[in-house]
This record gives structure tokens, C-alpha cells and sequence, in this order.
């Protein structure tokens, strides 16, 4: 898949109320949480970077870099289905796939995100140890169903049985809150 027909949603919208709220702001390896989860996205010459905001959304949007799009998830409270909801119907019509991708997930390399792409037009997850689900490759055939997600259901919902998974370190999807109480 070409990246740049790709579309990644950045969830970013969470109070991040297990740190005490401001989660997308705090310093991690000298810089916002939300930018280690760009940078990568970034290097990969995407269609477009659509960042959902919520909580603190001003603040969080003041740090993005240029050529990245905010959206504001009003709802965000409500959880992450909203708030992905929020991203797909503020991506382009054209996008081929989505690649979601959480904030708060500091360590993800490019080369992952690599390696997602590469595994072409159907749904693939990130699996590890103890975990599967983000980021995750969604193709657009999915949109309307993405759109129409609701409260906390999130896109899991809707994969079937008809998920790939690419394989991942366990320390790249520890997201912030475990990462910060790792030693």
C-alpha cells in the first residue's frame, strides 16, 4: 500500500486521568508524548496526519507541527470509539486505509509502521506478548462503519476473524502509563 494514499488518526483526545490529567503534554525523553507518536508518522510521507484532540485540546494542538490537521472530538468523554469516529469523518474521501495510532504510545518505530503498510488492503494489527490492537491498518471499504462508532466500542468491533497482526517489541505498545512507571 502507498503511504501517501494512507491517512493516519493520531487518538489524542483522552483526559489521561491515571496521570493525573494532561497526559498528551507531559515530557517524555524531552519532548510532549504526543510528538514521539508523530514523528515516525511524519517520516512516512502520508497522505495526511489528522491528530483527534479532547481534553486540553488547545494546548495539545499549539505543539503540533505544521502539515499535521487537528480535530476536535467535543464527545471525547465518551471514549474512543467517538473519538475515532471523529478522525475517519475528518480524513480525506479519497483515503485508501486508516492508520490509527495511539498518543500514548511513545516507542513505535517507523519501521513498524513500515511493515503495517506493507502488508497491503486488509485490516493488520500490532501484536505483542500480552496485547493486540494498535496501530492498526483499517482499509477505507471499513469508513462508514468507523463513522458511525459510538462511546467506547472501538474498532475491534468490526474486525471478524479477518485480522492480520505484524509482530511487535513489547516495549513499543507499553503505552505512557506503563512506560512512566516501567524503572
Amino acid at each position: 500500500m502507498e503511504a501517501s494514499e494512507v491517512s493516519a488518526i493520531v487518538l489524542a483526545a483522552g483526559r489521561g486521568s491515571r496521570m493525573g490529567g494532561g497526559k498528551m503534554l507531559r515530557t517524555f525523553e524531552g519532548r510532549p508524548l504526543v510528538m514521539h507518536a508523530l514523528e515516525p508518522l511524519l517520516a512516512l510521507g502520508l497522505g495526511e496526519i489528522v491528530v483527534v484532540t479532547g481534553f486540553d485540546a488547545d494546548a495539545v494542538e499549539a505543539v503540533l507541527p505544521s502539515g499535521v490537521e487537528a480535530v476536535r472530538c467535543m464527545a471525547f468523554e465518551s471514549g474512543m470509539g467517538v473519538s475515532l469516529a471523529t478522525g475517519v469523518r475528518a480524513c480525506r474521501p479519497d483515503a485508501t486505509a486508516f492508520l490509527v495510532v495511539l498518543g500514548d504510545m511513545p516507542r513505535v518505530p517507523c519501521s513498524h509502521y513500515c511493515a503495517l503498510l506493507s502488508e497491503g488492503s486488509e485490516i493488520v494489527a500490532t501484536r505483542s506478548v500480552d496485547y493486540a490492537g494498535p496501530p492498526t491498518l483499517i482499509p477505507a471499504r471499513l469508513r462508514s462503519d468507523l463513522e458511525a462508532l459510538e462511546g467506547d466500542r472501538g474498532a475491534k468491533s468490526l474486525f471478524g476473524d479477518g485480522v492480520r497482526f505484524v509482530s511487535a517489541d513489547p516495549d513499543w505498545v507499553q503505552d505512557f502509563n506503563h512506560a512512566i512507571e516501567s524503572p
